[in-house]
């Protein structure tokens, strides 16, 4: 599934492929349990953030990048893509971000997470 997201490689099966020198970066260390507990739960609470907060014009989720110090953004199933091939293949998908995304239609993991915790709360008060 992961491999028909990815773009075209334009040196495939090319006996002069560039890229042949290049050094090549271990591959990942397969997760733990633990880091297998936390995707999976991470999968279902980006499920219910979607179903809460989609239909009032939430996009996606927002977050920092350390690398750049930029803000990110990711809709739902870009989110859910990077999670699964965590599972797959022990690290992110590579991804194009959304071009020119409006901030405003995002919101960052712990907003979100805040939203479903009050949500859940009002539903079992009623």
């Amino acid at each position: 599934m992961f491999e028909s997201l990815a773009p075209l490689d334009p040196f495939l099966d090319d006996l002069n492929d560039p890229s042949a020198e290049l050094e090549r970066e271990p591959d990942p260390e397969p997760l733990d349990d633990e880091a297998k507990r936390m995707v999976l739960e991470d999968l279902h609470d980006l499920d219910e953030f979607q179903s809460l907060l989609e239909p009032r014009g939430v996009r996606g989720i927002c977050m920092e990048c350390a690398g750049c110090e930029e803000m990110h953004y990711y809709e739902w199933e870009i989110m859910r893509s990077n999670l699964l091939n965590m599972l797959a293949h022990h690290q992110a998908h590579v991804h194009e971000p959304p071009f020119n995304p409006k901030p405003e239609e995002f919101v960052s993991w712990d907003y979100a997470n805040g939203y479903a915790d009050a949500v859940i709360e009002l539903s079992s008060d009623e």
